[in-house]
Protein backbone atom coordinates (compact mmCIF):
# COMPACT_ATOMS: atom_id res chain seq x y z
CA UNK A 1 0.00 0.00 0.00
CA UNK A 2 2.32 2.80 0.45
CA UNK A 3 4.11 2.01 -2.12
CA UNK A 4 1.52 2.72 -4.32
CA UNK A 5 0.86 5.94 -2.42
CA UNK A 6 4.90 6.87 -3.17
CA UNK A 7 4.16 6.55 -6.79
CA UNK A 8 1.22 8.28 -7.07
CA UNK A 9 2.64 11.29 -5.06
CA UNK A 10 5.52 11.16 -7.55
CA UNK A 11 3.38 10.74 -10.87
CA UNK A 12 1.07 13.60 -9.61
CA UNK A 13 3.10 15.79 -8.07
CA UNK A 14 4.83 17.11 -11.84
CA UNK A 15 1.35 18.95 -12.47
CA UNK A 16 1.56 20.81 -9.16
CA UNK A 17 3.42 23.62 -7.77
CA UNK A 18 2.44 22.40 -4.00
CA UNK A 19 1.63 19.17 -2.45
CA UNK A 20 -0.58 18.41 0.36
CA UNK A 21 -0.56 15.31 2.74
CA UNK A 22 -3.60 15.25 5.03
CA UNK A 23 -3.87 13.13 7.52
CA UNK A 24 -7.03 12.98 9.59
CA UNK A 25 -5.98 13.81 13.58
CA UNK A 26 -8.36 10.69 14.85
CA UNK A 27 -6.19 8.17 12.60
CA UNK A 28 -5.31 5.17 14.38
CA UNK A 29 -1.90 4.97 11.99
CA UNK A 30 -0.57 6.67 9.18
CA UNK A 31 -0.54 5.22 5.77
CA UNK A 32 2.75 7.36 4.27
CA UNK A 33 5.75 5.84 5.10
CA UNK A 34 8.80 7.98 6.58
CA UNK A 35 10.88 10.61 4.18
CA UNK A 36 8.05 9.78 1.21
CA UNK A 37 7.56 13.62 0.38
CA UNK A 38 11.14 13.78 -1.26
CA UNK A 39 9.89 11.42 -3.62
CA UNK A 40 7.62 14.34 -5.04
CA UNK A 41 10.23 16.94 -6.70
CA UNK A 42 7.99 19.58 -5.36
CA UNK A 43 7.09 20.89 -1.54
CA UNK A 44 5.13 19.53 0.10
CA UNK A 45 3.30 20.24 3.20
CA UNK A 46 1.28 18.32 5.69
CA UNK A 47 -2.52 19.45 7.15
CA UNK A 48 -3.67 17.94 10.19
CA UNK A 49 -7.52 17.65 9.62
CA UNK A 50 -10.41 17.47 12.44
CA UNK A 51 -8.07 19.11 15.04
CA UNK A 52 -11.45 19.75 16.88
CA UNK A 53 -12.80 16.46 17.03
CA UNK A 54 -12.89 14.93 20.61
CA UNK A 55 -10.75 11.76 20.11
CA UNK A 56 -8.25 14.24 17.78
CA UNK A 57 -4.92 13.48 18.31
CA UNK A 58 -3.48 16.41 17.20
CA UNK A 59 0.64 16.62 17.79
CA UNK A 60 0.43 12.68 16.79
CA UNK A 61 -0.44 13.45 13.35
CA UNK A 62 1.89 16.33 13.53
CA UNK A 63 4.69 13.81 14.07
CA UNK A 64 3.51 11.56 11.41
CA UNK A 65 3.44 14.56 8.81
CA UNK A 66 6.98 15.38 9.96
CA UNK A 67 8.25 12.01 9.30
CA UNK A 68 6.67 11.64 6.07
CA UNK A 69 8.97 14.78 5.42
CA UNK A 70 6.86 17.66 5.61
CA UNK A 71 8.06 21.16 6.93
CA UNK A 72 5.73 22.93 7.01
CA UNK A 73 2.39 21.43 8.84
CA UNK A 74 -0.84 22.79 9.28
CA UNK A 75 -4.07 22.03 11.35
CA UNK A 76 -7.73 22.92 10.40
CA UNK A 77 -11.45 22.00 11.86
CA UNK A 78 -13.80 22.49 9.03
CA UNK A 79 -16.19 23.54 11.83
CA UNK A 80 -14.57 26.57 12.94
CA UNK A 81 -12.53 27.15 10.08
CA UNK A 82 -9.31 27.46 12.23
CA UNK A 83 -6.22 26.95 9.75
CA UNK A 84 -7.85 27.41 6.58
CA UNK A 85 -6.92 31.02 5.94
CA UNK A 86 -3.76 30.36 7.14
CA UNK A 87 -3.59 27.66 3.91
CA UNK A 88 -5.02 29.97 1.48
CA UNK A 89 -2.69 32.26 2.45
CA UNK A 90 0.44 30.64 2.18
CA UNK A 91 -0.69 28.67 -1.38
CA UNK A 92 -1.01 32.68 -2.17
CA UNK A 93 2.20 33.49 -1.56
Amino acid sequence: ETAHLARALALYSYEADVVGILISATEQYSLFPPAVAPIANREVIGIVTKADHPDARVELAKMWLSLAGCEKIFVTSSYNHDGVDEILEYLAQ
